[in-house]
């Protein structure tokens, strides 16, 4: 609640003509800023916290004892830092995907009637078939028609009109072209450190749309309980810093207000600082003029009169579909002559009647330097719905506070920067006793010298000589005490203090309370313990990772709205005013459809965006996939490169399935190739078999025969020997029968 209350809004139109009705919104819109400082107080510290800033002369009592400034200087460590850090690196890493559909009543039943000509197609099949090679004509125009519904081919089919396939794609131009991704890097971090973040999306009056992410604590709006996306609120703007150069650039300022600029340049004097006529709007760096420029939005409604009169006779009898007659009538005619609309008789004396019905408009004002009063006026091309042409779809401000509570949020750099305070204590502490740490000292009483005796020439004599000179009329200096030799030299050992092993145990144990409380442990950072099971490091950071998940979750409608902004103003900029980029980006054929019908202008789009803590949890078992079946050789290097280029689960799912399904072709084409290899070879290998054994079967035949013919002539021999050896035996048996019938001599 701002200090003043809000305007009224239900004045006449010609009051809403009025520059009091603007500015009475620019000064409510001024109050907005100045009031609740101890919120922006609080979004300051986590800023300067997050920084390692820390309020002047706030650590003087450590730092200073008993006034002298103690050697060790006091440092901050930014202890969260890191672990913020770590959330917006998630955040940067999850897709930006924003996929478009047209949901108006007329669109849909486009899309339907697209769907049933395909489920027409599918049973026609044939014919359509038939037709096409026997007459020439293509009806499907290159299409493929499916076989059914469970066909893959009908179910990648998307039913998409024209206009939906377009802002598909300016849309993903404008998330390059307006950096949207670095952008809400910045809004997360905002939203990480203070609980709030705050976008706009611009449309000015040439078509140009710029995206800028507005600092929490410029950020105007109503805050309401419940509502985190500040969609209630019946005001939103922000204040911007622009030095005089932008302003001229950025706005048509009359004469009368280039003057103003430019005399608060000359006089800065006169104009800047809180009593100067700037009002505490304009400032000088670096011997510029800096002006706050203040703009806001907000949606009244405007009256629409009609004036109903009966027909006559003679009308009844010419059209007797409707019984009556409607005549426009404008809000500045009605509320000029109200006594007599409000009467309902003509001049004729005929009875009438003025039927009022309410329509949203949107307007805007600018304030600048706290004095220029500009751009007071009903905002450019008001995006309406087209099944409820009475609301505004478009807005240029977007807003989101997380884990507010009775109207209070704490931030995650609000829950650390306690913790930050006593590291940094501690370290402190540390440094001390690592400053004070000088190992052993000599200490020396000067009782125990002489009256002429330096302290030096003891010192060198004890070093060199290893004598002491030692004078008993000191014992009278020492009220009568006698001074021991041994106790007029001692060290003292000046090392470590016996806390500093408790300040590191200390130390280490606000590093992991820390951990616990923010649910940004070491396992979600990457480091592991050597001891730890890989199925205890995913356990631990998916458990780390609920913690913060509603942080995300969170974040992510407040991206989504933002990107149907950005889609309905794109819509109303590339209908009407940017028609010239077109071809580049959208081709010849999609660009003359542009220059010929401005439809995406008029139809109501929806965006939905991933969900970045699905997409991450599927992304990574789907890359555990990719690696199992690369080292099952079930997909190729190449395929498994274009899963981790993907960026979207369902690129990286299909990806995947085509790289399993084109290496399943691949190796059953290859299985059958092989088949028919070893069936190739099997039969080279039987008629070599077969001509194998002829031959074998032909050498035995032969070898049989020269066995025969051998075992003839052997027997031949045989015989011949024998008849030989006969002869030879019958021989000598007539030799000696001749000897034995001879006379002896």
């Amino acid at each position: 609640m701002a200090s003043t209350l809000y305007p009224r809004e239900d004045v006449s139109q010609a009051e809403k003509n009025k520059p009091e009705y603007f500015k009475a919104r620019l000064d409510y819109a001024e109050s907005l800023l100045k009031y609740n400082s101890s919120l922006k107080d609080r979004m300051s510290s986590s800023f300067d916290g997050y920084n390692g800033i820390k309020t002047p002369g706030s650590t003087m009592w450590l730092e200073k004892t008993y006034g002298e400034q103690n050697k060790s200087r006091y440092r901050t460590y930014r202890l969260g830092r890191t672990k913020i850090d770590l959330l917006c690196g998630e955040q940067l890493k999850r897709p930006l995907q924003a996929t478009v559909t047209t949901i108006n009543s007329q669109a849909m039943t486009d899309k339907m009637l697209q769907y049933d000509f395909m489920i027409g197609a599918m049973a026609a099949k044939k014919e359509l078939i038939d037709i096409k090679q026997k007459a020439g004509v293509d009806v499907m125009e290159g299409a493929q028609i499916p076989d059914s519904e469970n066909d893959p081919a009908f179910k990648q089919m998307s039913f998409k009109d024209k206009c939906e396939d377009i802002m598909q794609i300016i849309g993903e131009n404008q998330i390059k072209d307006l950096g949207l991704k670095g952008k809400f890097n910045e809004a997360f971090k905002n939203c990480a450190l203070t609980n709030y973040c705050y976008f706009k999306v611009e449309r000015n009056e040439t078509g140009d749309i710029e995206a800028h992410n507005i600092d929490p604590r410029d950020r105007v709006i109503e805050d309401i309980e419940g509502d985190d996306y500040g969609e209630k609120s019946p005001i939103h703007g922000c204040r911007q810093t622009m030095f005089v150069h932008q302003i001229l650039k950025r706005y048509n300022l009359s004469k009368e207000d280039r003057d103003i600029l430019n005399n608060a340049r000359a006089n800065p004097t006169d104009y800047a600082g809180v009593n100067g006529k700037g009002r505490g709007y304009m400032t000088y760096e670096n011997g510029q003029l800096s002006c706050d420029v203040i703009h806001i939005e907000w949606k009244s409604v405007t009256p629409e009169y009609v004036i109903v009169k009966p027909k006559t006779a003679s009308q009844l009898a010419l059209d007797s579909t409707d019984n009556e007659l409607t005549f426009p009538l404008t809000p500045e005619k009605y509320e000029s002559n109200k006594e007599y609309y409000d009467k309902g008789i003509d001049i004729n004396g005929k009875q009438f009647t003025v039927e009022t019905k309410f329509r949203e408009e949107e307007y805007e004002a600018t304030r600048i330097g706290g004095i220029i009063n500009t751009d007071m006026r009903r905002t450019f091309f008001q995006k309406r719905g087209v099944d409820n042409p009475a609301y505004i779809m478009s807005s240029s401000y977007y807003s989101y506070v997380h884990g507010r509570t009775s109207g209070i949020s704490i931030s995650l750099q609000q829950i650390i920067e306690n913790f930050e305070n006593i590291y940094d204590i501690a370290m402190y502490k540390i440094l001390q006793d690592f400053a004070r740490m000088k190992g052993k000292s000599l200490t020396v009483d000067r009782g125990g010298l002489g009256k002429n005796q330096k302290l030096e020439e003891q010192l060198h004599r004890l070093v060199n000589d290893g004598i002491i000179d030692w004078d008993s009329s000191a014992v009278s200096n020492q009220g009568g005490r006698y001074l021991d030799p041994a106790n007029m030299f001692k060290t003292v050992d000046l090392g470590l203090s016996e806390s500093f092993q408790q300040l590191l145990a200390f130390r280490d144990s606000i590093r992991h309370e820390l951990d616990n409380i923010t649910g940004v442990n070491e396992n979600r950072m990457g480091i592991t313990a050597a001891s730890s099971t890989a199925t205890a490091q995913q356990s631990d950071i998916a458990n780390s990772r609920t913690i913060t998940e509603s942080l995300f979750y969170g974040f992510s409608g407040f991206v989504q709205r933002v990107m149907l902004g950005v889609i309905q103003s794109s819509a109303i900029s590339w209908a009407f005013y940017k028609l010239e980029k077109g071809e580049q980006i959208l081709g010849s054929e999609k660009f003359r459809f542009l220059q010929v019908t401005q439809d995406i202008g008029f139809r109501d789009y929806g965006v939905t965006v991933e969900d970045g803590s699905r997409y991450m949890e599927v992304s990574q078992k789907i890359e555990a996939m990719m690696q199992v079946s690369l080292n099952a050789k079930e997909i190729r290097p190449m395929d498994a490169l274009n899963v981790l280029l993907a960026e979207t689960v369902a690129q990286k799912k299909a990806f995947l399935e085509s790289s399993w399904v084109e290496m399943k072709k691949i190796m059953q084409e290859s299985e059958q190739a092989n088949n028919q290899m070893q069936q190739q070879i099997a039969e080279q290998q039987n008629a070599t078999n077969l001509q194998i054994a002829k031959e074998d079967r032909e050498d035995a035949q032969q070898n049989q025969k020269d066995n025969i013919i051998l075992q003839g002539q052997v027997q031949m021999e045989v015989d011949n020997n024998k008849a030989k050896n006969s002869l030879y035996e019958t021989n000598l048996k007539t030799q000696a029968d001749i000897i034995k019938t001879q006379p002896p001599v």
